[in-house]
């Protein structure tokens, strides 16, 4: 086949002109033209064979779902069961019948990538604020531990930074410090306790 004598020059003028919308011009005129339809033809062909790879190395039989661009704006060469883009996605030879039990969804909206993002952002904020509620461990080797810990949690930005390591605890800030102090006097009380013990035992041995 001679396909430069098959070249429409407005076509091809367009296309040279389209920057990255060379496949809508491709597209659109599949249908007047012969080599745009063979592009296009070739394309379908060869996503749906892609396609059918993927349902065979995953085998999703909860549902395998073709999204992006592409999907919606060809959505008449991909839906029929004799369409190209489905007997390129069941031409697996021995393995196809896998297929059967792999349902194929196609997704008509266009913007599931900032739709993710705006979801993962939003999990990420709440993981943010749940962990501002609880960020100390009780777990600390001793009385002096957990009384540092307490007087660095002096700030907000102390406990952002706590936050952004990702430190998790049953118990709130407040409480902590509340605990923080409890243990320092305890502490404390147990420090001159035992200088009095030591001071008494002292004076006996003395005597």
């Amino acid at each position: 086949m001679n396909f430069l004598r098959k070249i429409d020059k407005e076509i091809h003028k367009e296309f040279l002109e389209a920057g990255d919308l060379k496949g809508k011009v491709v597209a659109v005129n599949a249908k007047t033209c012969e080599l745009c339809e063979l592009a296009m033809s070739t394309f379908i062909t060869a996503y749906g064979s892609e396609v059918g790879s993927v349902g065979i190395k995953l085998i999703p039989t909860g549902g395998l779902y073709v999204t992006g661009g592409l999907t919606p704006k060809n959505i008449n060469w991909i839906k029929g069961k004799d369409s190209q883009f489905m007997t390129a996605y069941l031409d697996k030879g021995r393995v196809s019948p896998i297929l059967d039990n792999v349902p194929l969804l196609a997704v008509m909206v266009e913007d599931l990538g900032v739709r993710g993002a705006t979801k993962n952002a939003q999990i990420e904020f709440e993981k943010w604020e749940a962990r501002k509620t609880a960020v100390i461990h009780r777990n600390f080797s001793s009385h002096k531990d957990l009384d540092s810990m307490a007087k660095n949690l002096s700030s907000h930005k102390d406990l952002d930074s706590l936050a952004m390591r990702g430190e998790t605890v049953p118990i709130r800030v407040e409480e902590a410090e509340k605990e923080a102090a409890y243990f320092r006097t305890m502490a404390q009380i147990s420090t001159a306790f035992t200088v009095g013990i030591i001071a008494g035992l002292t004076l006996i041995k003395k005597k």
